[in-house]
């Protein structure tokens, strides 16, 4: 909705209207868009099975029997949950903590568009329009990231990571794909051009300008022979005489 909206934003613009512009740009920039989403949760995904951290809540939602558990091993890997009301894939995803996907994805989407209204958007009815839409974005990201901890899911350097990861790949994709295929300067140069041919070339008015000074060049060429003839006559008449 965000891309359609920036894209409607500058077709109301009648100033800066450009008529050149792909009226499917939007789909461009979804499609890259969704080519980041992948990137980042392979990521996402390929820490959390890695790292395997658990998270704050995961003694609520496991249950374990500490009377099986020894706790002069150091680190227990070996327990048994004992906590029935909640399926497999919850008590499986209660120690994938970091880093914290709904922080990664959250930022992802708001620096993704972000850059994609900083290199977009383009009107002249309105200067607080873009950074108003760019501090919203943020604003929603970052209220995502923070109920994060507050619902006690992830902990704080989770957040923090997930962060991290969501705007590295937000700039890595849109610098590398997005600038490429989302080039708002292409109608400017071309109406440019097209303005520097206008001023080349040659109006009626500039002609007919033209044709009328060689034709008074050319009167003012023709004057001295008909006044020095006039004078020859006039010359011989009073010699006769």
């Amino acid at each position: 909705m965000t891309l359609l909206f920036v894209e409607l934003l500058n077709r109301l613009d009648k100033k800066k209207k450009c008529l050149c512009d792909n009226p499917f740009i939007c789909l461009k920039g979804f499609a890259i868009f969704l080519f980041g989403f992948v990137m980042e949760q392979l990521f996402t995904e390929v820490l959390k099975n890695t790292v395997g951290r658990l998270r704050p809540n995961f003694f609520d939602v496991c249950r374990p029997d500490f009377s099986r558990i020894d706790c002069s091993q150091g680190y227990i890997t070996n327990y048994t949950c004992t906590n029935d009301e909640h399926a497999a894939s919850i008590l499986r995803n209660s120690h994938q903590s970091f880093p914290s996907g709904h922080a990664a994805f959250s930022m992802y989407t708001a620096m993704y568009l972000i850059f994609y209204v900083q290199k977009r958007l383009n009107i002249s009815y309105s200067h607080i329009l873009k950074p108003t839409m760019q501090a919203a974005l943020l604003l929603v990201a970052l209220l995502c990231c923070v109920t994060r901890i507050t619902d006690f899911v992830h902990h704080t350097s989770d957040v923090t990571a997930g962060i991290i990861l969501g705007v590295i790949v937000a700039c890595a994709v849109f610098y590398s794909l997005g600038t490429k295929c989302l080039n708002v300067r292409e109608c400017t140069k071309a109406s440019n051009s097209e303005d520097k041919e206008r001023n080349s070339t040659p109006t009626l008015t500039g002609c007919q300008t033209t044709l009328t000074l060689l034709q008074n060049e050319f009167t003012l060429q023709r004057q001295p022979d008909s006044f020095s003839s006039e004078y020859q006559n006039r010359n011989s008449n009073s010699a006769n005489v």
